[in-house]
């Protein structure tokens, strides 16, 4: 199939911002892609690029305009959606986070990262019966995803099904394999190994420093809270990022 002048045009752009967001050059990412939005080069990736450089600039409220911005040229792209609401899930507006993914419910059941980011809300606002539900039907989706796998386990540990929370996180360990050092670092956190955790969440954050603010909230780090070794390590990311903003 012919590529459109637009999706031609958009190819050196996506390429170029790719190569400045893996070399922390966030500014310029920036400054390229609301470029290439002023010359009407607009799929997806640009709106979903240009908030991950906002995000790790600490300009969460421009990720969360730029994404919005996308939603309304790009109503049913999924991956904008879910962006979208882990913007808000940052920024701790859980029930607008819920409000975006069942949207995306409204138009596709079946992506399994929904239900599970959906299952994570539902458990952070304490409708645990909700966030079951949601967690199960990710699992059911895609067997295969780590993430998956941890947050149902998180559950049932707190239900007190310890043998079920072994039996997940010995089935997630089987799918560990290349995914990113965030999840490694979750799962390793979840089990109980912090030291390890903390190595494969500064490998995350130097990799990709946006996930600093859900490492500050997420309940699957719990463990790791409360360790100066986690507050430097996020806090030096903090003072890396924020000040460029």
């Amino acid at each position: 199939m012919q590529q459109q002048p637009a999706e031609r045009d958009s190819v050196p752009v996506l390429r170029a911002s790719h190569a400045l967001l893996e070399s922390h050059e966030f500014e310029k990412t920036v400054q390229l892609l609301e470029k290439a939005l002023r010359e009407h080069i607009e799929p997806p990736e640009v709106y979903l690029l240009l908030a991950e450089a906002q995000k790790s600039l600490g300009r969460l409220q421009d990720a969360e305009l730029s994404l919005q911005t996308g939603i309304l040229t790009h109503p049913r792209d999924t991956q904008l959606h879910l962006a979208l609401a882990r913007v808000y899930r940052d920024l701790g507006d859980y029930p607008d986070a819920i409000e975006v993914l069942m949207d995306v419910v409204s138009y596709t059941s079946e992506n399994d990262e929904t239900w599970s980011l959906l299952g994570m809300l539902h458990e952070l606002t304490g409708t645990l019966d909700q966030a079951e539900i949601a967690y199960r039907r990710a699992l059911h989706i895609n067997p295969n995803r780590v993430m998956n796998y941890l947050g149902l386990a998180e559950l049932v540990r707190k239900q007190g099904n310890l043998e079920q929370f072994g039996e997940l996180l010995h089935l997630a360990r089987g799918h560990l394999e290349n995914e990113p050092f965030y999840c490694q670092a979750k799962l390793e956190a979840i089990d109980g190994n912090s030291e390890l955790a903390l190595k494969l969440l500064q490998q995350a954050l130097q990799q990709r420093p946006s996930v600093r603010y859900w490492a500050c909230r997420d309940p699957g780090l719990a463990n790791l809270h409360g360790l100066p070794e986690f507050r430097r390590a996020v806090q030096s990311d903090f003072n890396g990022h924020e000040n460029a903003a």
